[in-house]
């Protein structure tokens, strides 16, 4: 059971790395392109709650 939650919290962890990754990545294009982009940049912010 033990060797079952740390398979689980490692993958936890390697989906939130992820998840991570490809907000910092989308939302260093969208401020980068500006426009309408940094709208939706600021909108996405505001759905993941990471201010």
């Amino acid at each position: 059971m033990i060797a079952e939650t740390n398979e689980m919290e490692c993958c936890i962890d390697s989906c939130l790395t992820c998840y991570r990754t490809c907000v910092k990545t989308a939302m260093t294009h969208c401020l980068e392109v500006g426009g309408e982009h940094v709208e939706m940049a600021s909108s996405a912010i505001g759905k993941t709650g990471t201010q």
